[in-house]
C-alpha cells in the first residue's frame, strides 16, 4: 500500500503530460528486470541440477544438498561457481580423496557449459539480447566495474536499449501513444528473437 502511495505521489508531482510516459517507462524497466531475474533463476536451476547429477554419478554423499548449494551460489557471477564447488570438493575429500579430483573436473565442465551455453542463451533470451551481445557486455561490465559490472551488465544494457527504443517510437514524425509504443516495442522484440 505504501508503495502505491509513493508511486501516486511521484506521478502527482509530475506535469500531467509526462505522467503516461513515466508510467510506461517504469513498466518497461520493470518488465526487463523481472525477465532478467527469471532468466537467472532458470540458470541457477540448471546448474544445481547438473551439479546434483554429477555428484550422484561420482558417488559423493549428500548430492542433492551439494547441488542445491551450487545452484544458490550461481546468483553470484564469477565467484559463485567457485563458492558452490567448495562444499562438494570438501565432502569428496572427506569421503574419498580421489573423487575430489572428479568433482573439481565436473564443476569445471559445468562452468564451461554455463558460460558458453546457459548464460548467453537463457539470460539473453529472457531480456531479448543476442547471445554474442550478452557475452560482450559481460566482458565490458567486468572490465569497467569488476564483479558488480558483470552482475548488472545484461539488465542495464536491456533497459538502456528499451528506453531508447521507447523514446524513438514516441518522437517519430507521427508519434505513438505511450501504450502503443510499449506494445510496438514488445512485438518488434518478439519478431527479432524469432528471426
Amino acid at each position: 500500500q505504501d508503495e502505491s502511495q509513493v508511486k501516486e505521489g511521484i506521478l502527482e508531482a509530475l506535469q500531467p503530460e509526462l505522467r503516461a510516459d513515466v508510467q510506461s517507462l517504469a513498466s518497461v524497466v520493470d518488465h526487463v528486470l523481472s525477465a532478467y531475474v527469471r532468466g537467472q533463476l532458470i540458470v541457477c536451476l540448471f546448474v544445481g541440477a547438473l551439479a546434483t547429477i554429477a555428484m550422484l554419478i561420482i558417488g559423493v554423499p549428500f548430492a542433492p544438498v551439494l547441488g542445491l548449494i551450487a545452484g544458490i551460489f550461481e546468483v553470484l557471477p564469477n565467484i559463485g561457481p567457485y563458492l558452490g564447488a567448495i562444499p562438494a570438493i570438501l565432502v569428496a575429500l572427506a569421503t574419498n580423496p580421489v573423487s575430489a579430483i572428479w568433482v573439481a573436473l565436473a564443476f569445471f565442465a559445468i562452468q564451461l557449459i554455463e558460460n558458453l551455453v546457459l548464460v548467453p542463451r537463457i539470460s539473453g533470451k529472457s531480456v531479448k539480447l543476442h547471445p554474442a551481445l550478452v557475452m560482450m557486455v559481460l566482458v565490458i561490465g567486468g572490465q569497467l566495474a569488476g564483479f558488480w559490472g558483470m552482475l548488472i551488465a545484461v539488465p542495464v544494457t536491456a533497459v538502456i536499449r528499451d528506453i531508447f527504443l521507447y523514446l524513438y517510437l514516441r518522437l517519430l514524425d507521427k508519434p505513438l501513444s505511450p501504450m502503443e509504443a510499449v506494445a510496438r516495442m514488445r512485438s518488434d522484440q518478439e519478431v527479432q528473437m524469432e528471426a
